[in-house]
């Protein structure tokens, strides 16, 4: 199954009309996804790339921040010493109508356990701006762990797709550029994708 077309026929609807926050954009391939199916605004963040706000999210809600309708944290949590402050920060600074998680079946990257942080690494979190020695922090998370901190803010569990049951008898999405500098790497079999909508 193609990548692309699965978030536009199967997540992406909900977004046409909305005002969008996507977090962690890399190479905008999400965010191509997230304009073909109609939002009326889209801002992105991330360290890398030519996106709206340059640095961590992190960096970004330490500046004035601004409400979306919708608000995607996808194949984000993973790379994150603290992705549970993250969604905080998501549910009570931007206040979305729906949050879309995406992230594999346990949060842990580089092992469990406390530790130094090494900087621009694949897998670890780009420090944050003026944070001379960030540290890893790293606890094994899954699925269940977040839809229940999650759920604990006006957020409740909407809609869920297991990348395995999406995927059938194919362990990976394929995507519609092969070329390494456009191929987005990590979408497997192993990962989950959850829709909370704020009920208040």
């Amino acid at each position: 199954m193609n990548y692309e077309d699965f978030l536009t026929n199967e997540v992406f609807p909900l977004v046409k009309g909305k005002s969008v926050l996507e977090l962690g954009a890399l190479n905008f391939r999400i965010t191509d996804c997230i304009k073909n199916a109609g939002a009326s605004h889209v801002e992105t963040v991330d360290p890398f790339g030519k996106t709206t706000f340059r640095g961590t999210a992190n960096d970004y809600y330490n500046t004035t921040v601004d409400k979306f309708d919708v608000v995607t944290c996808m194949g984000l949590l993973y790379h994150l010493h603290s992705p549970f402050h993250l969604l905080e920060l998501i549910i009570n600074k931007s206040e979305p109508d729906t949050l879309i998680v995406e992230t594999g079946p346990t949060v842990l990257i580089g092992g469990n356990g406390i530790g130094e942080e090494l900087f621009s690494t694949v897998g670890n979190a780009w420090p944050d701006k003026g944070i001379k020695h960030p540290l890893k922090i790293h606890l094994a998370a899954g699925k269940d762990d977040f839809v229940r901190a999650i759920e604990t803010t006006p957020m409740k569990l909407d809609k869920y797709w297991d990348y395995k049951d999406v995927l059938g008898n194919h362990t990976e999405f394929t995507f519609r550029l092969e070329r390494d500098e456009n191929r987005m790497p990590g979408k497997n079999a192993k990962m989950w994708l959850g829709v909370f909508n704020r009920e208040e």
